[in-house]
């Protein structure tokens, strides 16, 4: 319940930092802000890159490779709504 207050909040006060920058921004060298860009809980994570090899193995040998399972389990252990189990990779 108070992260979902706290996310309330912040959306209210990104509105008004966007209006505010926006206010300030010269608009021939700077596209508009938008809120978004001021919320800390709108931040999107970065996808992790990898090669075909990667893929190959995930997709036609079954297999997690251990980079991306290290990865995986820095974020917090889950990856695509799954949570990534040692000895199954």
């Amino acid at each position: 319940m108070a992260e979902g207050r706290a996310r309330d909040e912040w959306q209210r006060t990104s509105a008004m930092m966007a209006l505010l920058a926006n206010c300030h921004r010269d608009a021939r060298n700077r596209r508009p802000y938008r809120p978004s860009e001021f919320d800390p809980f709108q931040r999107t994570q970065q996808p992790i890159k990898v090669g075909v090899h990667v893929l190959r193995d995930v997709f036609l040998n079954g297999r997690m490779p251990a980079a991306v399972a290290d990865v995986a389990r820095r974020q917090g252990g889950e990856e695509c709504g799954s949570v990534f189990h040692p000895s199954d990779g």
